[in-house]
């Protein structure tokens, strides 16, 4: 063989390995689970709305769970607003999972509070002068 035509050949040859070597090489995979809600107090029984702001590194989202209280439900979005029907502090739940199965969590607390002043029935009663019980 000629020595520009094993020049090429051994550049060639590097040239491959090279490639070889960098399709081995793995894309790291990483997932930030992460929403946002639109405020952080609510009354009783109003509504949270709830935005997923998840992203994935090297993958794509296949998979959202949402929990809160004894609840649950999966989806990218939530399809209507939840609420809380007893005041405190209140724990949301987002676990998001990719296609390589990489997951990963994000927990807000929010707060419930009930400022809403229900009526109150009182009344007092006093009879007239000049009437008698029984009479």
């Amino acid at each position: 063989m000629e020595p520009h035509m094993k020049r090429a050949f051994n550049i060639f040859l590097v040239a491959a390995a090279l490639s070889a070597l960098a399709s081995c090489q793995r894309q790291v995979v990483s997932v930030n689970a992460d929403f946002t809600t639109d405020k952080d107090v609510y009354e009783l029984y109003e509504d949270v709305k709830i935005t997923n702001v998840s992203t994935a590194t090297n993958d794509i989202i296949v998979a959202c769970k949402w929990e809160w209280g004894s609840e649950h439900t999966y989806g990218k979005q939530l399809e209507k607003p939840i609420s809380f029907d007893s005041v405190g502090e209140k724990e949301i739940r987002l676990t998001v999972t990719t296609n390589s199965n990489v997951s990963g969590t994000c927990v807000k607390t929010i707060t419930v509070q009930d400022t809403n002043q229900r009526p109150v029935a009182d009344f007092s009663w006093e009879p007239a002068e000049g009437i008698v019980a029984g009479g």
